[in-house]
């Protein structure tokens, strides 16, 4: 066969990648489109999967440097109500305008509006922290506002969403207490979560953990010389041995930093998504409960 064929062929496959890609998610037109997994697991909790729901993110996309393909812009477009983490962390997701008839919730914005104290801001830029599906006491309020806006919605289905929030914020409570006999015979002084962000900055405060990190909120920027040399100070004068890198991360920078120094590399955590489907990290619970054993196991050596 001649070149043009292949060239032909090759241009046509990249054109069917480029706009249907993920045809799953084309397909469903769900009723409720989330920006990520961790909302689409909350809503699937809550109405006990009675309400077609879909995620824009998959598992090893990165939420701070997304790029919607053209047949997603669609589906934001067409869809009647989405339900975003927050405008900082995706700002991709605010390039499309809301629709007429079109209904839009920020769970950052909501969670201001009601002075939630758990909520975190970053020391330097005062920029609050938007790592909230690492949080069991934002995540409760979370699910009790959707559990009331989607009764208000899809009334057919009330009565089943009562039942399912109220079971699920119990299951929460139940991880909460879980996740703390986890930790409980860990020394105070070994409680630290040195990572190069922030990201879980609200599981470290909810369980007693301090968290140094390298580069605050954002990742997109990446560390001078200074910035490490600062870190690797800071992680020795508190006797900090263990440094965390995040799980789908690819820009090996701890990888690095662990091996230029003493430090240790701890074993990966979810981060900015939950784990693959049947990982045991799929689901919010589930990936609080894996990042709680690998921070146990790594600082106890196993």
């Amino acid at each position: 066969m001649n070149k043009n064929f292949y060239a032909n062929f090759f241009f046509f496959f990249f054109l069917f990648q480029l706009l249907f890609v993920d045809l799953n998610l084309y397909a469903i037109n769900p009723l409720v489109l989330t920006s990520n997994l961790y909302l689409k697991d909350i809503i699937q909790q809550v109405t006990c999967n009675s309400i077609a729901v879909e995620s824009i993110l998959n598992t090893q996309d990165d939420p701070h440097t997304y790029q919607m393909v053209p047949h997603v812009r669609l589906l934001v477009a067409k869809s009647p109500i989405i339900v975003e983490i927050d405008p900082y962390l995706e700002p991709w997701l605010d390039k499309i305008p809301v629709q007429k008839n079109q209904k839009k919730f920020v769970m950052t914005k909501m969670l201001e509006e009601k002075k939630t104290s758990a909520l975190i801001f970053d020391k330097q830029t005062g920029i609050l922290n938007p790592h909230i599906w690492h949080s069991p006491i934002l995540t409760k309020e979370i699910v009790i506002f959707l559990s009331i806006f989607l009764k208000e919605n899809f009334p057919q289905f009330s009565n089943k969403i009562s039942v399912c929030s109220k079971n699920y914020l119990n299951q929460i409570d139940d991880v909460v207490i879980k996740i703390n006999q986890e930790f409980k015979n860990l020394p105070k002084e070994k409680k630290y979560l040195a990572m190069e962000h922030a990201s879980l900055a609200y599981f470290a405060k909810e369980f007693g953990f301090e968290n140094p990190n390298l580069l605050g909120i954002s990742d997109e920027s990446k560390p001078t010389f200074k910035q490490i040399y600062h870190f690797i100070q800071q992680l020795k004068a508190k006797k900090i041995h263990i440094i965390f890198p995040e799980m789908y991360d690819n820009s090996k920078s701890f990888e690095a930093l662990a091996s230029d120094s003493s430090l240790e590399l701890g074993r990966p955590l979810f981060a900015d998504s939950l784990g693959k489907l049947n990982s045991g990290a799929d689901t919010v619970l589930g990936m609080w409960i894996q990042n709680s054993q690998a921070i146990k196991r790594s600082i106890l050596g196993q």
